[in-house]
C-alpha cells in the first residue's frame, strides 16, 4: 500500500521579482512500513520538502498524496487535522 506519493513537486519562493527554485520536479514513494531519510547540503531542499509534505507552504507545481489523500486540494481546516496523521 502507498503510504506517501509526492508527484512532480516543484517550489518557487518569489522575492522583489526574483524568482528562487528551491524544489524543481521532486517525486518519490513511500509505501507502509517504509522510512525514508533526508541526506545533503545546506540549501538544498530538505526543510522546504518537509513544509510541503506538512503543507506548511504550497508546491507552485505536483501533488502529494497521504494514505489516497490529495494533499494539495484539501482546505486548510482539512489540512490541520491531517497534519496530526502526517507526524
Amino acid at each position: 500500500m502507498t503510504y506517501l506519493e509526492v508527484k512532480n513537486v516543484t517550489h518557487h519562493f518569489f522575492k522583489e521579482q526574483q524568482v528562487a527554485t528551491a524544489l524543481e520536479d521532486v517525486n518519490f514513494t513511500v509505501n507502509s512500513g517504509e522510512f525514508v531519510s533526508f541526506l545533503g547540503p545546506s540549501g538544498c531542499g530538505k526543510s522546504t520538502t518537509g513544509r510541503m509534505l506538512m503543507r506548511l507552504i504550497d508546491p507552485t507545481d505536483g501533488k502529494v498524496t497521504f494514505q489516497d489523500r490529495e494533499l494539495t486540494s484539501l482546505s486548510n481546516s482539512e489540512m490541520r487535522k491531517m497534519r496530526r496523521e502526517i507526524q
